[in-house]
């Protein structure tokens, strides 16, 4: 066999990056996604000889090539509404968005939850495989694996190996607007992309003038109501995913999600959280009004600019003002875009004389709000603080500003160690915090996973450990010592809430 040509994305940008690390094996993954797309988009269009879909083939055959060359295999995974390549999670961003969704959609409905090459396929044989993911057969995705693993043996194409979906029939749950789903990680996933995805898609229409579709951002946050209801503990995990490209969004859901499981501790019904999460996800919606290098500048900002940022409050009340005429959104929204920032004792911004307190809305998520952007890693911020001492910090409210009452309602759906919280371990082990623990006298004690033992060995996933469990002799079996920074350790707490673990 004629070995395939480099690809354009070892000529481009593999000799200028650093081979092997973190932000090479991101770009390489979404390079191949952005070939895998552009195969299935020109094979929809032209025939198979067509020189335009040739040319596509060739530079996904070349990328498959250089990862069974350098890693021994090629490993394509669906993990709900997110990508894996070789282990690594796939960034969104929005010029790559639509491209990762033809490759999801595509999957998905020929039931292919994985896809692996353990040897050089020629550009016919992909061209075949494509083919067949393109034109399922069989009545959904259960059948639909089975018929493709038939085909694949009958061409004879012993290259490739698809496995279904870890749920295949549960799988659907992030494709349709307003499904509520049964449970599971999949339908919290779903919830969670599908917030990201109806949020950029607003924030494009401002952007552009075109028209919001506001019943859809209503029906999204009604499904990450009903999901944080049934599933707290998960939805608060996937707020550890910080790495999307878009800073903006993935911030306003991860507001959204903290905002209404905090909502739940305070009491709301389910309409007050559906008006709670609907004026979160808009709360920085002024932020798109203000032209500065914020979110991805390295340099701190200037005076000038920091200005420019304490505008953003009413610029965002005239942004949702101007689509008063849909008569869809509530008033409510716009007084949680004006008073997020502002605080108790004069401190924060803006600073006016008619209102004394900031609303209840407005304090939960200036607490929501707070926390999130503490606990990000930003390009002109690197190194943040844990989790957890970020929390503990908010809870000298006095100093802040923040309403203490709704603090210790945050602390407590949180607990002691935050979700997300890598600590290590009296037995030297490391851990991420999974879930807090209920009850007030174990408020120290949370379910963790361990991830590394003594030795500083990353395992993937890790077990499960409850601390609050007893050796033989009476005491505990692990104990909390500290918070640890991920990044010390090559951790991406991320990809320990994306999948099955």
């Amino acid at each position: 066999m004629t070995p395939p040509r480099p690809s354009r994305f070892t000529a481009s940008f593999g000799a200028a990056s650093e081979q092997g690390g973190a932000g090479h094996a991101r770009a390489k993954g979404r390079a191949c996604v952005m070939a895998f797309a552009a195969s299935l988009r020109t094979l929809r269009t032209y025939p198979a000889g067509n020189p335009i879909v040739r040319q596509a083939v060739e530079e996904l055959t070349a990328l498959v090539a250089e990862y069974v060359r350098d890693d021994g295999d090629f490993d394509c995974r669906l993990a709900g509404e997110f990508l894996f390549v070789n282990g690594t999670r796939l960034r969104l961003d929005a010029e790559s968005w639509s491209m990762f969704d033809v490759v999801r959609a595509t999957l998905r409905a020929s039931g292919t939850g994985q896809l692996r090459a353990e040897h050089d396929a020629s550009v016919a044989e992909w061209t075949t495989l494509l083919g067949f993911l393109l034109a399922p057969e069989g009545h959904g995705p259960a059948e639909a694996h089975v018929r493709l693993q038939q085909r694949l043996g009958d061409a004879g194409l012993e290259s490739f190996d698809v496995a279904p979906p870890v749920q295949a029939e549960d799988d659907d749950s992030g494709g349709a607007e307003g499904a509520s789903g049964g449970g599971g990680a999949d339908d919290s996933r779903g919830s969670y992309t599908q917030g990201v995805a109806v949020l950029r898609d607003a924030l494009r229409a401002l952007a552009t003038g075109e028209g919001l579709n506001v019943k859809r951002m209503k029906r999204m946050v009604q499904l990450i109501v009903d999901r944080v209801t049934r599933d707290e503990v998960r939805m608060l995990g996937l707020t550890t995913v910080r790495d999307y490209a878009e800073y903006e969004v993935t911030h306003a859901v991860n507001v959204c999600i903290l905002a209404v499981g905090l909502g739940r501790r305070l009491g709301l019904s389910r309409l007050q959280l559906y008006d709670l999460g609907l004026a979160a996800l808009f709360h920085d919606i002024g932020m798109g009004r203000v032209a500065t290098r914020m979110p991805d500048s390295r340099e701190p900002l200037s005076e000038t600019e920091w200005a420019a940022v304490r505008t953003h409050p009413w610029q965002g009340v005239l942004v949702l003002f101007q689509m008063r005429e849909l008569q869809e959104f509530p008033y409510r929204s716009m007084l949680v875009s004006y008073e997020h920032q502002m605080r108790d004792g004069g401190v924060g911004y803006p600073q006016p004389s008619v209102i004394e307190h900031p609303t209840l809305f407005s304090r939960i998520i200036a607490v929501a709000d707070s926390y999130d952007a503490a606990v990000t890693t930003r390009a002109f911020r690197p190194r943040v603080l844990s989790p957890a001492e970020v929390l503990a910090d908010m809870r000298r409210a006095a100093r802040h500003g923040l309403d203490p009452v709704v603090i210790k309602a945050f602390s407590g759906m949180l607990g002691r160690w935050p979700v997300g919280t890598v600590v290590v371990l009296d037995t030297m082990e490391l851990a991420i915090v999974c879930e807090a623990n209920p009850s007030p006298e174990h408020f120290s004690r949370p379910v963790v996973r361990v991830i590394a033992n003594r030795d500083r060995e990353l395992q993937f996933p890790g077990e499960l450990a409850d601390l609050t469990e007893r050796a033989d002799a009476g005491g505990y079996r692990r104990t909390i010592l500290s918070p640890v920074d991920p990044v010390r350790y090559g951790i991406k707490v991320g990809d320990y809430f994306v999948v099955d673990v």
